[in-house]
């Protein structure tokens, strides 16, 4: 009788272990069936990372970028920042509807997005945006749903929104800038996709010679 004890406590423990490794998985999340990412950290410190999607749905070969130009049309690098443009010096107004694309992520219960974003003039800053959640598909952005839309205010701000209601989805964040024209610039910092965000000093745009907008 105890040989049998044995073979079936064997058995049991062997059951155990497949349901644990068929449950956990690498990705330690449930659900998480392509093993992808559930936090996100960018402070754009070396521009736009080579696995963001960044589309220039306007076609007017102006997207989302890592410098400003001076009023002579230089390329002059932000540090820590990306912008995008309704009017760029030495080019003139512009229309833009520019994406810029998180990778896909995992979204857990009680996740929350945080960025900054900020107006690069104080004056010419009521520049329009939306944050949304979709997918991407043969490069076109597919929208499920708006987290955010507004025009820029005239400092920089944090911005923190919950994504609970779309936990346990596989989805791409999108920074869209558009519905605006010929108002100046507005940048993007500190994006960060998790729980337990932690309070912080929105980044305003740094002070760059000759990157006024042209009156």
């Amino acid at each position: 009788m105890k040989k049998v004890y044995r073979f079936l406590a064997l058995v049991a423990n062997a059951c155990v272990m497949t349901v644990m490794v068929a449950c956990g998985g690498d990705d330690k999340v449930p659900g998480n069936t392509e093993n992808l990412p559930t936090t996100l950290s960018e402070k754009f410190d070396n521009g736009i990372p080579s696995d963001w999607t960044n589309i220039d749905a306007d076609g007017d070969g102006r997207a989302w970028q890592d410098y400003i130009l001076d009023v002579a049309g230089n390329h002059i690098s932000l540090d820590g920042q990306v912008c995008s443009g309704s009017y760029l010096n030495s080019i003139g107004a512009l229309e833009p509807d520019n994406y810029l694309i998180t990778p896909k992520l995992y979204i857990k219960a009680g996740a929350t997005l945080s960025y900054d974003v900020a107006p690069f003039d104080t004056i010419y800053y009521p520049d329009h945006y939306a944050v949304l959640v979709g997918t991407i598909e043969d490069g076109v952005f597919n929208p499920v749903g708006t987290l955010v839309e507004e025009d820029c205010s005239q400092a920089a701000v944090t911005r923190t929104v919950s994504l609970n209601e779309y936990k346990g989805q596989s989805l791409n964040i999108a920074f869209r800038h558009y519905n605006c024209t010929d108002v100046y610039v507005m940048t993007l910092d500190n994006v960060t996709v998790g729980t337990g965000a932690k309070a912080h000093v929105a980044t305003e745009p740094q002070k760059l010679q000759n990157t006024n907008k042209e009156k």
